[in-house]
């Protein structure tokens, strides 16, 4: 539950409307010490539900500068996910000369973590950047790589404009249409929802009907709906 520095990094992210999450407590102290009072640390490479809800107090907005390493991956792609569903404004900052904060202001100075603070990558940028050149998309093995990072936190992009330009992207790159993604979503949530997605029943038959399926999946589903306009006629 506990965000080291909180207490002397507060009224710096209300006033700059922004919390820089890191791994450790040096990297905390460097920052204050470099001048990022906005710096707090999860202590640990796992942000908590309890942590992001704390700092939404102070702001919306949270930029993750975890350490270069596998863990560090991992503790962004859990910050990500979890912030998403507090509905965070999220921005990631990759360290690519140094593995964390602390050691980046000892071996460059200052001046290089303020550059790279100048400029953080919206949270959707990053994962589409790392989950491509991670993955050899050309291969099937590597298509699934991508669409197992990539497709949960598609599917919590509350605008829904932005989830279906989204959509239309990772078609585009992996070569496919629109309407595959859209599938591979409505699978992905049956897993996750299983009780949620399903047929509305026609008391009456003691069937599903094909008209109450079709249009329980658009209630359940909004952002289908673009891509239905272009299959159905008006009739």
């Amino acid at each position: 539950k506990t965000l080291y520095g909180l207490f002397h990094a507060k009224d710096t992210i209300k006033k700059e409307k922004r919390a820089i999450f890191v791994e450790g407590y040096m990297d905390v102290l460097a920052l204050h010490q470099a001048g990022t009072l906005s710096a707090i640390a999860s202590s640990g490479t796992a942000v908590t539900s309890e942590q992001i809800k704390e700092i939404k107090r102070f702001t919306d907005t949270v930029i993750f500068c975890f350490d270069s390493d596998s863990a560090g991956k991992m503790a962004t792609d859990r910050g990500i996910d979890i912030a998403q569903g507090a509905d965070c404004i999220i921005k990631i900052l990759r360290i690519p000369t140094a593995k964390d904060p602390a050691d980046l202001i000892a071996a460059e100075g200052v001046d290089s973590w303020e550059k790279l603070l100048e400029k953080p990558e919206p949270y959707l940028d990053f994962m589409f950047r790392t989950a491509f050149s991670d993955a050899n998309i050309e291969t099937e093995e590597g298509r699934r790589n991508v669409l197992s990072r990539i497709l949960p936190v598609i599917s919590k992009i509350s605008n829904l404009t932005e989830k279906d330009l989204r959509i239309q992207k990772l078609a585009s790159l992996l070569g496919t249409q629109p309407n595959i993604i859209y599938e591979s979503l409505f699978q992905l949530s049956k897993k996750i929802f299983p009780d949620k997605i399903r047929p509305v029943s026609d008391t009456s038959l003691g069937v599903s009907s094909p008209y109450d399926y079709f249009f329980g999946l658009l209630f359940e589903h909004p952002s289908s709906i673009g891509i239905l306009k272009e299959m159905l006629s008006e009739a």
